[in-house]
């Protein structure tokens, strides 16, 4: 699974790059997806079971930018109809107290990620 790398070709892609980086992710979710619903972690509340484990945080704290990536880059990446047992996991995650303590408000995450992008493509906010 790759979908670190797949994030950051969205993020980082121009516009005319975009669909193809939409699609790594997209195809990095489907099988994140289907280990939900037919894999090892079929089931679960978490991926460590009841409890957050080592790989809700790994996955869980990378994909909190998903949301961020969606309104900096006004795309769809998590589709709830697409992907349910990913996002109904994801928002679970989100919402769990140790999670809401650590991660930063996610008005503070886009106005870094939107800085973040104009300086990597050049540009003035008017530009956007």
């Amino acid at each position: 699974m790759q979908l670190g790398p797949a994030m950051g070709a969205v993020f980082t892609s121009p516009s005319e790059g975009q669909a193809a980086a939409v699609e790594q992710v997209h195809e990095n979710l489907r099988l994140v997806e289907r280990e939900l619903r037919e894999g090892a972690f079929a089931g679960r509340r978490f991926f460590g079971g009841d409890k957050i484990g080592v790989l809700d945080i790994v996955l869980g704290c990378g994909s909190y930018w998903l949301a961020v990536f969606e309104d900096v880059m006004e795309v769809k990446l998590v589709d709830p109809e697409a992907f349910p047992l990913f996002h109904s996991w994801l928002w679970d995650f989100e919402q769990q107290e140790e999670v809401t303590a650590i991660i930063p408000a996610i008005d503070r995450l886009l106005e870094y990620a939107r800085g973040i992008r104009q300086m990597m493509l050049g540009l003035s906010p008017q530009q956007q």
